[in-house]
C-alpha cells in the first residue's frame, strides 16, 4: 500500500513538471527581429546618443542583417562598429576592428574609408600592452596608422 502511494507521488511530480514545460516555457521571440532595418537604425542611433553602445550594437546588428548592400544596412555597419569602440574593453575593441575590416572589405571606395583606417588603427592601439610584453598589437597599430 505504502509503495502504491509513493508510485503514485512521484508519477503525479513527473506529470506535473512534463505539463509546466510544455506550457510555452520556451524560447522567447527577440522583438528586435520583428523590426524593418530603417526601424532598427533608427532606435540604435537613439539609444547610441544615451550612450547605450551594447544595446544599441544589437539594433545596428540587425538593420546590417536585414539590409546588407543599402545605405540603411551600409551605415547600420558602421555605426555598430562605433557602438564596440564606445563601449571600450578589449573585447569589444576586438568585434569593433572586425567590424570595420568588414565595412572596408565591402565598401572599399566609401568616403568613410579614411575613417575607418583611422578607427582599425585606434582600435588596434588600444589593444597595446606594457612594454615587456607582446608588442604585436603595437606593430599591427603602427602599420595601420601608417
Amino acid at each position: 500500500m505504502r509503495l502504491m502511494r509513493n508510485l503514485m507521488w512521484v508519477l503525479l511530480m513527473v506529470g506535473t513538471l512534463i505539463s509546466v514545460s510544455c506550457k510555452g516555457g520556451g524560447v522567447k521571440e527577440d522583438p528586435i527581429l520583428r523590426l524593418s532595418a530603417e526601424e532598427a537604425l533608427a532606435q540604435g542611433q537613439e539609444l547610441m546618443a544615451n550612450k547605450k553602445f551594447m544595446q544599441s550594437a544589437q539594433y545596428f546588428d540587425h538593420a546590417f542583417e536585414v539590409a546588407p548592400n543599402s545605405a540603411t544596412g551600409r551605415e547600420a555597419l558602421l555605426l555598430a562598429a562605433d557602438s564596440y569602440f564606445q563601449n571600450g574593453g578589449t573585447a569589444n575593441f576586438i568585434k569593433a576592428e572586425a567590424k570595420y575590416r568588414d565595412y572596408l572589405n565591402r565598401f572599399p571606395t566609401s568616403d568613410q574609408s579614411d575613417y575607418v583606417q583611422l578607427q582599425i588603427a585606434y582600435c588596434l592601439a588600444k589593444q597595446m600592452r606594457k612594454p615587456d610584453r607582446d608588442q604585436s598589437a603595437t606593430i599591427k597599430a603602427l602599420t595601420a596608422f601608417e
